[in-house]
């Protein structure tokens, strides 16, 4: 029997947390009161107030992992920015560094967390993972834009919303182009071109974040204000949840009728419910669905099965929502 066989015969048994496998050392039965050990790593703090999706995924992965008797350490706050020398930042790399020198992780969860910035972590390297990120070209998941695109303008045009406006906060880093998407579908439902509305967001989460999507938004209906009935949008897509939050106040202090002179999309989680004051249609993710997905892809790692078709591609579902 051949090493490749006998190690396709131990992964099973190594996924289900019963054996340890040491690169360069060899394969140990685990002790019984020792569990599978997920390391869950965001790129995001948990701590921000905005961080609403962070920790609801966090919540779904800890279910996902408790239902097949598996431990999960978490870690967070790990975006790098270059040239930061925040002590928060170095703090969480040191922490996340030496836990993984210090524990036998069977595998790790990757979400928006860039590891490739990270030079010190080779020995994650060694370590089955999946990853969520979707501007990294590598990602083994993504949010699928296409659909969301096409399917908000579908629903718009049934409704008779003809001119679209699309609220794009740091464009350039949008995962699918919104924007061409958007364009598209209008095009083939012969709908006027849409309206993109580019704004330029800090790169962190938090109040800047809300405050400069509140002061852009105040700006663009004011613009919008100036404009002939005819010509002014009818119909708004907005990125996500935490955002729309500052459009919707942007809504309200400007005296602008939803849905009955706009109607308003955005995407956003299954049980986050944010309070928007205004009727918003969202378009919802499910949180669990995405954790069981990613838990699943890796699992089949661990086993070293066949993980089909990559990268994994999330879509959601058109829900009316209450102010």
């Amino acid at each position: 029997m051949n090493n490749e066989t006998i190690g396709r015969a131990l992964a099973p048994l190594t996924a289900e947390g019963l054996l340890v496998r040491a690169p360069k050392r060899g394969t140990f039965v685990r002790a019984a009161t020792d569990k599978t050990l997920i390391g869950v790593l965001f790129g995001p703090s948990l701590t921000d107030e905005t961080a609403h999706f962070y920790r609801a995924m966090l919540k779904a992965f800890s279910v996902e992992l408790r239902e097949r008797k598996s431990l999960r350490r978490s870690f967070d706050g790990l975006f790098v920015r270059l040239g930061s020398n925040d002590p928060d930042e170095a703090h969480a790399r040191r922490h996340l560094i030496s836990e993984l020198g210090h524990h036998r992780f069977s595998g790790l969860i990757e979400f928006a967390f860039s590891s490739y910035a990270f030079p010190d972590l080779a020995l994650a390297r060694t370590q089955p993972r999946v990853c969520f990120e979707s501007s990294r070209a590598d990602t083994d998941a993504v949010v699928d834009s296409t659909v969301y695109g096409r399917t908000s303008v579908e629903f718009l045009a049934r409704l008779g919303r003809r001119r679209i406006a699309v609220f794009l906060p740091n464009k350039a880093l949008s995962p699918g182009k919104l924007d061409a998407i958007v364009s598209a579908a209008a095009s083939e439902m012969g709908l006027p071109q849409p309206r993109m509305v580019e704004v330029s967001l800090p790169p962190r989460q938090g109040y800047e974040v809300e405050q400069a999507a509140f002061n852009a938004a105040v700006e663009m209906l004011r613009g919008w204000a100036r404009l002939n009935d005819e010509d002014r949008p009818d119909a708004l897509l907005v990125s996500d949840d935490i955002i729309m939050r500052a459009v919707a106040l942007a809504l309200i202090k400007e005296r602008v009728r939803v849905p009955e002179d706009l109607l308003v999309i955005t995407q956003a989680s299954e049980g986050v419910e944010l309070h928007y004051g205004i009727p918003v249609v969202r378009y919802e993710f499910s949180t669990r669905e995405m954790a069981r997905a990613l838990v699943d892809l890796l699992w089949k790692r661990m086993q070293g099965a066949d993980t089909g078709p990559l990268p994994i591609r999330f879509v959601g579902k058109i829900r009316a929502g209450n102010p």
